[in-house]
């Protein structure tokens, strides 16, 4: 069955906000979208089922705190090669300890992030060597590193977090394997709790028809692998 953090995660990568609400928001704060509007409507058939040109990836479990996981996102080179928009959107859900009264209410934080043109070693080395509250190594940053909308400092400190990543154009060089990054980190969480359940998912979405079938292809062949 799925946990409830599952079905948030996808609820929320299935949502969008409605282009008028984006109009009449965009001219007033800095980020008046996701503060008055959240992550939007959710796309009922979006939620329950992928599609000929939309699949969805998800995983659910509980990660060490102060660890991290990674998980190898399949993206096939019709993907890269698709007209028009192509977009990458990644759920996070958790559900950490939480003291109500007080500023820094969760008792774990976790965030997300995903690499590309690195190979699974430079990813594990650069998150090995990072501290709690720190930024992995440089060298993996830059265009490697996906610039999510909205940004990591804007969705860290919430339980349900959703960042979308859309392009047109790509260096065929990144690669057909990213690597979605989570990582979970004590606050005042105490000692006696090790570990924090979560769960991810991920969408693509391009108008190539083919794209369930390429992923699900490249998904047995690892597992018969």
């Amino acid at each position: 069955d799925p946990d409830p953090n599952l079905v948030r995660a996808v609820l929320a990568i299935a949502a969008n906000v409605p282009e008028e609400a984006e109009r009449c928001l965009a001219p007033i704060t800095d980020h008046p979208v996701i503060e008055a509007c959240g992550y939007g409507l959710v796309d009922v058939e979006h939620a329950l089922e992928s599609a000929d040109r939309r699949v969805t990836l998800i995983a659910q479990g509980a990660i060490q705190i102060d660890h991290f996981v990674i998980y190898e996102v399949p993206i096939p080179p019709e993907f890269i090669d698709a007209q028009g928009v192509k977009l990458i959107t990644v759920g996070l859900a958790f559900d950490p300890p939480v003291r109500r009264r007080r500023q820094e209410y969760l008792g774990v934080h976790m965030n997300f992030d995903v690499f590309r043109g690195k190979s699974l070693a430079e990813v594990t080395d650069a998150y090995r060597k990072v501290e709690p509250n720190e930024e992995p190594d440089p060298a993996i940053q830059g265009s490697c590193r996906l610039s999510f909308d909205p940004s990591s400092s804007m969705r860290k400190k919430s339980t349900l977090q959703r960042g979308a990543f859309g392009f047109q154009r790509c260096r065929r060089d990144y690669g057909d394997t990213y690597y979605l990054v989570v990582r979970a980190e004590r606050k005042w969480a105490p000692a006696e709790i090790e570990t924090q359940d979560y769960a991810v998912a991920v969408t693509l979405q391009a108008d190539e028809p083919q794209l369930y079938n390429l992923v699900e292809a490249r998904i047995r062949q690892r597992l018969r692998a």
